[in-house]
C-alpha cells in the first residue's frame, strides 16, 4: 500500500498559499496606490524595494485567425496536472 499521508499536508499547504497570495495582493494594491499618488515607479523599504514595470504581450487566439491558418500553424501541448481536493470523509 502506498504511503499517501503527504496528500493532507499538500492540501493544507495549498490553503496556506492561497491565504498568503491574498495577503500579497493587498500589499500589491497598497504599493500601487502609493505609487499612483506619488507618481513614482519605485518604493523603498528598509531592506527591500518594489519596482513597477509595464509588460506588453502579443497574443493570438483562434477567434482572431482564419480557420485554415489556425489548422496549419496551431500546436497542442499537454502536461500533467494535479488537483488536491478535500474528500467527503475528511
Amino acid at each position: 500500500m502506498n504511503n499517501t499521508s503527504f496528500i493532507d499536508d499538500w492540501a493544507i499547504l495549498k490553503e496556506e498559499i492561497k491565504k498568503l497570495d491574498a495577503r500579497c495582493k493587498l500589499y500589491r494594491k497598497k504599493a500601487e496606490k502609493i505609487m499612483n499618488q506619488e507618481n513614482m515607479n519605485t518604493l523603498y523599504g528598509n531592506n527591500y524595494k518594489v519596482d513597477r514595470r509595464e509588460k506588453h504581450i502579443s497574443r493570438i487566439t483562434k477567434a482572431n485567425l482564419p480557420q485554415d491558418i489556425w489548422d496549419q500553424y496551431s500546436t497542442i501541448s499537454s502536461s500533467q496536472c494535479y488537483y488536491v481536493k478535500r474528500t467527503c470523509h475528511a
